[in-house]
């Protein structure tokens, strides 16, 4: 995609590879850290639930991201990217998570584990 200035020089361009580059920023994942993904009711307050049990765990969060794509009416899809989550408090968050809320998706990205939570 061409970058042109207000009098229409092109100044430059922007690639597929520079708009990958700045979603993987913005949503962390090249950094290490703990990925929970949710389907969750559209409803308010839902997500301060979820984030305090995060917060509660000494975790700190990177990113949310939310989604309506291919899902129900009512609900959306929900991705946190968190960091400082201990190993030790790692299953009892997931747990407490799960029981919160849809959870179908974890990853230790610092230790390299992936769950599905529908196995």
């Amino acid at each position: 995609m061409p970058v042109v200035t207000g009098k229409g020089y092109i100044e430059g361009i922007i690639t597929k590879s520079d708009i990958f580059r700045c979603f993987v920023s913005f949503t962390g994942v090249s950094n290490k850290g703990q990925i929970f993904a949710f389907n969750l009711q559209d409803r308010p307050g839902v997500i301060k639930v979820l984030t305090d049990i995060i917060r509660n765990s000494g975790g700190r969060l990177c990113s949310i991201m939310t989604s309506y794509d291919d899902i129900e009416d009512g609900y959306r899809k929900v991705f946190f990217h968190t960091f400082d989550i201990d190993p030790t408090r790692f299953n009892p968050v997931v747990e407490k998570l799960h029981e919160a809320g849809d959870l179908y998706y974890v990853a230790d990205l610092s230790r390299g584990i992936r769950k599905s939570m529908n196995e």
